[in-house]
Order: C-alpha cells, then sequence, then structure tokens
C-alpha cells in the first residue's frame, strides 16, 4: 500500500518512482550495479523471440518451422535463465524518510522540510559497505536531488555503522544508495544522520516509517544521538510541512538558547525526546528494534 505524504514534494517523488513498478525492485536514479545487467538481458528475452517469431513489420510476419520453433524455444530457456537475477540482486529495499533542515531566506534562517530515500541492496560477496550519492538530479524539476557536502557523508557513515550494530546486520554485505530530495542546492551537517540510520534499519527490516513523523539529530556509530541546533526553527518547518509529530535529542526542549515547548503548542506540534537509535526507531516505525 502506497505511503502517505504530508508533503506534495514525497507525493511527486513517489508518483514518480513508483507507478506501475514494485517497491521492492526499484532504482534510484543514477544508481549503477551488477542486477541492472538481468534487466537489461530479460528485454532482449523477450523482444528478440518475438522478433523471430513474428518476422518484421516490413517484411510480413511468416513464420518458422517447428524445427525453428524448438531451437527457438531453446534459446529462450538458455536466455530465461541468464535473465534471472541472482537472490542477491533481488534483495533490495527502499524507504523515504522526512528530514527536518533550515535555508537561508535572503538573509532569515526558516525551517524546511526535505526527503530522504534511501535504498539497500544486498551484495553478492561481503566487500561493502558500500555507499553512493546521488546528487543533482533533475528528475523532479525543481525539486533536484541537493548536493551533500562532506560533513554530512562523514555523518552517514557513521549512522550505516549504527545502523549495523542494532540490527546485528553485516554492513560489508550492503550497498546503500541515498538520496536527499531537497529545494536547496547543498545539505551539510550531521543532524540528518539520525534519521538515515532509522531508514537504513527500516529498510532492512521491511517496516515502514511514519511519513508524519520526523527525526533530527547527529548520530554515533554506537547509535547514541547527540544534540543539533535550530530546533524552533526546524519546528516552524515540520508544522508548515504537515509533520505532527517531531523526534529530537535528549535534553533539548528546553536549553539556554530555547524553550521548544510553547511553541510546540502554539503549533499544536508534538515534540518527544530520544537518545538512542532504538528509541527512535520504535517511535517512528511502532516496532522494538
Amino acid at each position: 500500500h502506497p505511503p502517505r505524504f504530508p508533503s506534495s514534494i514525497a507525493q511527486q517523488y513517489y508518483n514518480m518512482r513508483f507507478s506501475g513498478l514494485s517497491r521492492q525492485v526499484d532504482r534510484l536514479d543514477g544508481a549503477t550495479n551488477q542486477s541492472q545487467l538481468p534487466v537489461i538481458v530479460k528485454y532482449f528475452t523477450l523482444l528478440i523471440p518475438l522478433k523471430l517469431w513474428y518476422g518484421s513489420p516490413l517484411k510480413g510476419t511468416m513464420r518458422p518451422s517447428l524445427s525453428a520453433q524448438g531451437t527457438l524455444l531453446g534459446l529462450l530457456v538458455i536466455l530465461g535463465c541468464f535473465a534471472m537475477p541472482s537472490k542477491a540482486a533481488h534483495q533490495r529495499t527502499f524507504v523515504s524518510v522526512p528530514v527536518l533542515g533550515v535555508i537561508d531566506q535572503g538573509g532569515k534562517i526558516a525551517g524546511a522540510i526535505h526527503y530522504l530515500a534511501v535504498q539497500v541492496d544486498r551484495l553478492p560477496e561481503p566487500t561493502g559497505p558500500q555507499l553512493q550519492f546521488n546528487e543533482g538530479s533533475r528528475a523532479l524539476g525543481n525539486f533536484k536531488g541537493a548536493a551533500l557536502s562532506p560533513d554530512w557523508k562523514d555523518a552517514t557513515r557513521a549512522a550505516i555503522n549504527a545502523a549495523g550494530r542494532a540490527t546485528n546486520d553485516d554492513p560489508r554485505t550492503w550497498l546503500v544508495t541515498l538520496k536527499n530530495v531537497s529545494i536547496a542546492y547543498m545539505t551539510d551537517g550531521p543532524s540528518a544522520s539520525a534519521a538515515v540510520a532509522v531508514a537504513i534499519a527500516a529498510a532492512l527490516r521491511h517496516t515502514t516509517p511514519s511519513a508524519t513523523m520526523a527525526l533530527t539529530g547527529a548520530i554515533d556509530g554506537d547509535g547514541r544521538i547527540s544534540p543539533v541546533g535550530r530546533i524552533p526553527e526546524k519546528l516552524q518547518g515540520a508544522a508548515a510541512g504537515g509533520i505532527a509529530t517531531v523526534l529530537i535529542p535528549k535534553g533539548q526542549s528546553r536549553t539556554r538558547d530555547w524553550d521548544v515547548r510553547p511553541l510546540s503548542e502554539s503549533l499544536r506540534i508534538t515534540v518527544i525526546e530520544v537518545g538512542t537509535l532504538g528509541e527512535a526507531y520504535e517511535k517512528m516505525t511502532g516496532q522494538a528494534l
């Protein structure tokens, strides 16, 4: 069943990527791995026999002899065997989560929502984790895949380690592809890394995070979620984007810089503090990690 999205941005992404396709075998634009080859062979498996069987539209539709039909059927079976992707190539899952950030609007910092698309493929050999970032795609028109800063990418690697520990899975078997769908050209900082870890864990466990809940926080390799900045602005952006619940790091509801409790009440948004990946995962999926 398609997830519900609070924003037209995510709905556009969902419509584009999943129209007539299975969620389990989708690919992120620009992502490349060996599982693409069987798909190409599969199309040739279908097209070549049909071409040989029925002939060219310009040359009539003469059917081959029975012996030729037998040869053709054998060819179809052989190609079909090569066209079937390996078990590893089919072990692919896709998860999308809303992420909170801030943008500079003419010198004024404002909160905003962007959407993180995470795809996890199983490698045939434990040579990973392999991590690839899909940046700058124009597939969504104005909503391009944002460029990602080096510190954002470093934080993502910590998220992979945290997800591996929390799920007791082997990251060496992972190919992780990430796409950040945002109106901003560049996304930086580690504050999305906790959400990345939740998305990876959800992909591995085949669960669906809530589309009306967002998480902000940096994560370390042990799964601890650490403080980040601009919480009040992020809450405002979340409320404007239809997010009902925001998860923030422990101790950040009230600091020396802000008290978001009155703000959350005025915005009619629920704020919950979380300290670990396990806590965040349980809140966002309704299941224990």
